[in-house]
């Protein structure tokens, strides 16, 4: 079976294991945790990074940072996974959906002066699949309302905009490190932190809100979303390997779009001049009007053993969402019904993609 993002672990991440347990260091104390967070930082330009137990715990901590608080506004797009979203709720906030655009798959820029009320404290971009959003014109909107970024760049970790790398560019970015994604730690997350003080809090935030010193006092409620040495081991032997990972994840987006490309109708992942994409995940979108073959390529690469799986159900027409506002057309709910994402693993090699490819085109003159 090839699997749509598998990760790869050797013996260097056995081994800092082994180090782990020998040294008694498991949970959240050990040099491992700093040595990880340092290595991000370093590889991002970020001056901070606070290791945490997952993307969702990063984005949670980061909203509270911002002072998101009950009837507060946040500005997010509908295509995304609901991890985006569930911690706006946790903070008795309000999410505002926003349409995705046409270009980059993220929130539609044109839409942020129609989606912000005098109650929107952030908005929240998502670098979907790792390709970036359009950050900077965000950001530079942001700016001039007084409105704090957030990037939920979990998927983005490598993605860079000219020198800039994606989770950089607001006031605060939240990567994860869950096992499907450009590395990972098991599961984890971390903030990216442009201010000291930032990081200082979300250290303190996330380690039960434990005020200095040796006695046991808290002045405010925090969390337990430390990460713990054991991860932190695991993604400091990842992070060795991340060049490699992230020129075989180009390698593996360049065959792609060389195999496929000339296929009547397909549109695959964006590009755009000046982004080195990380490759997460690479997608074709199915012709215009064809969408009701989207169930048909999935049942027909499974059944040749490739798993692939669709685009996210846009959040606005689910449950949770039934009385928040949107704004936008149907451009989200067009990417859901004709998105399909291929593997992009690490591991895999070009016979893998060559075989993936020839499926493709398969359904393709079967179908168009």
């Amino acid at each position: 079976m090839i699997y749509l993002s598998e990760p790869v672990l050797g013996e260097k991440e056995e081994g800092n294991l082994i180090e782990c347990i020998r040294s008694t260091f498991v949970s959240s104390v050990g040099p491992f945790v700093g040595e990880f967070e340092q290595r991000v930082a370093d590889f991002c330009h970020s001056p901070h990074a606070v290791a945490l137990q997952s993307g969702t715990a990063a984005l949670h901590l980061s909203l509270a940072m911002a002072g998101v608080q009950a009837g507060d506004e946040v500005i997010v797009p509908t295509l995304t996974f609901v991890a985006t979203v569930n911690p706006i709720r946790y903070l008795g906030a309000r999410p505002v959906f926003v349409d995705a655009d046409v270009e980059t798959w993220g929130l539609d820029v044109r839409l942020l002066d129609a989606a912000c009320s005098a109650r929107t404290k952030a908005v929240l971009p998502v670098h979907l699949f790792g390709f970036p959003a359009q950050i900077e014109t965000i950001c530079s909107w942001a700016k001039e309302r007084g409105i704090t970024v957030i990037e939920d760049a979990t998927e983005g970790l490598g993605t860079r905009i000219g020198e800039g790398n994606v989770g950089t560019f607001g006031t605060l970015g939240c990567l994860s490190f869950n096992g499907n994604k450009i590395i990972t730690t098991g599961g984890g997350g971390m903030i990216l932190c442009q201010d000291e003080v930032l990081a200082e809090r979300a250290r303190k935030l996330g380690t039960q809100a434990r005020d200095m010193g040796w006695e046991y006092k808290h002045s405010e409620v925090g969390y337990n979303y430390r990460m713990t040495n054991l991860q932190a081991a695991v993604g400091l032997a990842q992070m060795e390997q991340i060049e490699e990972i992230l020129a075989h994840r180009e390698r593996i987006v360049e065959l792609y779009r060389q195999g496929l490309s000339d296929l009547p109708g397909i549109c695959l992942s964006p590009f755009r001049e000046g982004v080195q994409w990380n490759g997460w995940l690479m997608s074709i979108l199915l012709p215009t009007g064809q969408a009701d073959l989207r169930l048909d390529i999935i049942k027909f690469m499974e059944e040749r053993q490739i798993q692939v799986r669709p685009f996210f159900f846009p959040l606005h027409q689910q449950a949770p969402a039934r009385d928040d506002p949107y704004f936008g057309g149907n451009v989200a709910e067009s990417l859901h019904r004709r998105g399909i994402n291929l593997p992009t693993s690490f591991k895999l090699n070009e016979g893998d993609i060559a075989r993936i490819i020839d499926s493709v085109r398969e359904f393709w003159a079967a179908n168009f």
